[in-house]
C-alpha cells in the first residue's frame, strides 16, 4: 500500500513540472542557464564556506604536525641524553680517566712512549668538559687492535678522535688522541 502512494506522488510531481522539463529539453539557453544557476549555487553554498574550513582544518593540521615533530625529537634527545649519561662514570674527573686509560695500556701490553691529557676549560658541555688524552705508543700490530678494540668497545664514553700510524723495524708507533668528558674537580683539590 505504501509503494502505491509513493508512486501516485511521483506521478503527479511528474505532471506538475512536466512542462519544466519540457521547456529546458527543447531550448538550448534555458538549459545552459539552468546549470550555470546550479553551479554558482553550489559553489557559493557548498564550496566556498567548505574550502574555508579545509584551508582552516590544514592550518591547525600542520601545525599539530610540526607539534607532533618536536615532541619526537625531544623524546629522542631525551633518550640519546639518558644512554649518554649512562655511559658517564659518577667521578669522571680527569685523574679517573688517566688511570682507566693506564689500565687499558697495561692489559693491552702496548708499550707507552708518551701520556698527556689536557682539559678544554674554555668549552663545556652540560656538567661537563671535554678532555683530550694523547698518546705515544708502540707494539705489534695485534697489541694496537687490542688497545683500539678497547678503546672503542668499552662500557664508559671515550673515542679515538684522530689516530696516526707509522711502522719501523717490526713495531708499529701510534699517536692517538682521545676524547672523553671530564667533570670539574673538588675546588679544595685545586687551592693546594
Amino acid at each position: 500500500m505504501g509503494d502505491f502512494f509513493l508512486r501516485r506522488q511521483l506521478q503527479q510531481f511528474g505532471q506538475r513540472y512536466a512542462w519544466v522539463f519540457e521547456y529546458l529539453q527543447q531550448n538550448q539557453r534555458v538549459k545552459v542557464l539552468a546549470v550555470t544557476l546550479c553551479m554558482i549555487v553550489g559553489v557559493t553554498c557548498v564550496y566556498n564556506p567548505m574550502r574555508r574550513r579545509i584551508v582552516s582544518l590544514g592550518t591547525r593540521l600542520s601545525a599539530e604536525r610540526s607539534r607532533l615533530e618536536l615532541v619526537h625529537q625531544i623524546e629522542n634527545l631525551r633518550r640519546e641524553r639518558s644512554e649518554l649519561l649512562a655511559s658517564i662514570p659518577e667521578t669522571a674527573h680527569a685523574n679517573f680517566w688517566t688511570e682507566y686509560i693506564l689500565q687499558g695500556l697495561r692489559e693491552s701490553g702496548i708499550q707507552l712512549r708518551h701520556f698527556d691529557t689536557n682539559l678544554n676549560t674554555k668549552r663545556q658541555i652540560g656538567d661537563y668538559r671535554p678532555l683530550e688524552v694523547m698518546l705515544d705508543v708502540s707494539g705489534s700490530y695485534q697489541q694496537l687492535y687490542a688497545l683500539l678494540g678497547w678503546i672503542e668497545s668499552n662500557k664508559w664514553y671515550i673515542r679515538v678522535l684522530d689516530m696516526r700510524f707509522r711502522k719501523d723495524r717490526g713495531a708499529v708507533f701510534a699517536t692517538l688522541k682521545l676524547g672523553a668528558l671530564a667533570s670539574e674537580p673538588d675546588g679544595d683539590a685545586n687551592k693546594l
